[in-house]
């Protein structure tokens, strides 16, 4: 028997696991505020906010989730240009550190191309050519 004396058949699982979510949030909001949202100090104007601030963060939400849903670049007969710089005399004290930090997503989004193992290790290879050309 529910809370308010009648008695329910549960036909719908889903409706059922929703009814058991909202009444959990309904305590974790109690402890947290010490109301429920029978609360008689807001006016219609301070819901309406209350409102359009869950909206935007479920917005924030689904889009992360879209992002992750989106499919991937098939990039499996494709060659990826992460790095390419010339350098000459004093400009060769760079090359250690731009070559280790192609490699890096921070600092080159393209590495965020490159598929992974299921142990997290790049697919694939990575070519490295160093040339001298005498000018």
């Amino acid at each position: 028997m529910s809370d308010d004396g009648k008695d329910y058949i549960w036909v719908d699982k889903n409706v059922e696991a929703v009814s058991d979510k909202l009444k959990s949030r309904m305590e974790v909001g109690f402890k947290k505020y010490g109301c429920t949202t029978e609360r008689t100090d807001l006016d219609l104007k301070q819901w309406l906010t209350h409102l359009s601030e869950e909206l935007l963060d479920s917005s924030v939400y689904l889009e992360r989730i879209m992002q992750e849903l989106k499919p991937k670049k098939d990039i499996s007969n494709k060659s990826i240009e992460l790095f390419y710089k010339e350098y000459d005399g004093e400009s060769m004290y760079d090359f250690y550190r731009d070559v280790s930090e192609a490699t890096v997503a921070e600092y080159n989004p393209l590495i965020n191309e490159i598929p992974l193992d299921e142990d997290g290790f790049p697919k694939g290879k990575f070519t490295v050519t160093f040339r001298w050309d005498n000018e």
